[in-house]
């Protein structure tokens, strides 16, 4: 989990994992979906909440999945991705997530990180999620599939490592 190596052991901060029922906002910006979701789930905890919205956007694609990335997972999965993609000469991709955080002493505020890369006819590699197994980052020639987990969470700290950044400063 980001949350817990990013924040947890860096900062001291107890980060507890929660599966709650959440209404998903529907908006092209991730922060506005975390945002909302944060929100909800600290009226209903009344407890420090953080969230992260991900996905992939493919510009070829005019930005699909975007945030329809969790749907086009559970519904084509990577290998339907692949028959979409199929003929599209830009393959360029970019993964983005979005961490937000809500608690009594501040609205919801979110904070973005992003990754260009390229995406692959073929899926390889064994570790990962959805479209880890099509995208190479930019100046790398591996797939996020093919990082093992304690070099494959590099690519999406950044969101987290602002949050904690933040939420440092204001604690002191």
């Amino acid at each position: 989990m980001i949350a817990k190596r990013v924040i947890q052991d860096r900062y001291g901060t107890v980060i507890k994992p929660i599966d709650l029922e959440l209404t998903e906002l529907q908006h092209d910006d991730p922060g506005v979906i975390a945002r909302a979701s944060v929100k909800e789930a600290y009226h209903l905890l009344s407890a420090p909440v953080i969230k992260c919205d991900s996905g992939i956007r493919i510009p070829g694609l005019n930005g699909f999945p975007g945030p329809y990335s969790d749907y086009v997972q559970r519904t084509i999965g990577v290998d339907g991705l692949l028959q979409v993609c199929d003929g599209l000469e830009d393959r360029r991709a970019v993964i983005y997530s979005a961490v937000a955080f809500c608690d009594e002493r501040v609205d919801p505020v979110a904070f973005y990180d992003e990754t260009p890369g390229t995406l692959l006819k073929k899926k390889r590699g064994e570790h990962g999620y959805f479209f880890d197994f099509i995208l190479v980052p930019q100046g790398h020639t591996q797939t996020l599939a093919e990082f093992d987990d304690a070099k494959r969470w590099k690519f999406w700290k950044g969101a987290y490592e602002r949050f904690a950044r933040w939420y440092a400063a204001r604690e002191r």
